[in-house]
């Protein structure tokens, strides 16, 4: 009896020394595989980063400013909400920041002297109350905006995807007003005082 369980307490003993050798294996395997998890996770957090930068350098006139902005305008809704909040909360910023360089007053046909042409942050700035005038505020804060579709797209192919801001009674002499919207780099974007021949 003694000489079994002699014999049983050395294979108890030999047992529990292969069973760490294995729990040993398993716990470096484990090390291992957090080691490439975690180098896996740092190679995608610096691939986010440099999408994030050549995307922030790919958008034009990004701008820091008190406007919270999504960061989505590749749809137009998302740039509405931006556009709209920013012009009803006079931030110029972040309205210039939506816009396209050059800003371009189609209506310069009429007459170059009341043009808001504005190639410049400078010339956008010192235009700004022109451009966005009482009418051009409330047509804005009435969501007054339409996608060109149809016959017009039919008749000006240029149009397809803009939407354009159809402002009632804004008149500058005999010149309309409507802004027209229009993605530039993947984002929607003021880009022009449309022009109605």
């Amino acid at each position: 009896m003694r000489q079994f369980i002699l014999i049983l307490t050395v294979s108890i003993f030999f047992i529990s020394c292969g069973q760490n050798e294995n729990k040993q294996k398993e716990l470096e395997l484990k090390e291992k595989e957090l080691a490439l998890k975690q180098r896996e996770l740092d190679l995608k957090e610096k691939e986010s980063n440099t999408q994030s930068q050549k995307d922030n350098t790919a958008k034009p006139n990004t701008t820091q400013t008190a406007t919270t902005v999504t960061s989505d305008h590749s749809k137009f809704a998302n740039f509405w909400t931006d556009f709209k909040s920013a012009v009803l909360s006079n931030d110029k910023e972040a309205v210039f920041a939506l816009t396209n360089l050059p800003f371009d007053d189609a209506n310069d046909v009429y007459s170059k002297t009341n043009s808001v042409t504005s190639k410049s942050k400078e010339q956008f700035m010192s235009n700004f109350d022109r451009i966005f005038n009482p009418d051009v505020i409330n047509a804005i804060k009435n969501n007054k905006y339409y996608a060109c579709a149809g016959e017009l797209v039919e008749e000006e192919p240029s149009l397809k995807g803009t939407y354009i801001l159809t402002v009632e009674h804004g008149r500058r002499g005999k010149e309309l007003q409507d802004l027209a919207f229009r993605k530039i780099k993947g984002n929607f974007m003021l880009y022009t005082i449309q022009y109605w021949p």
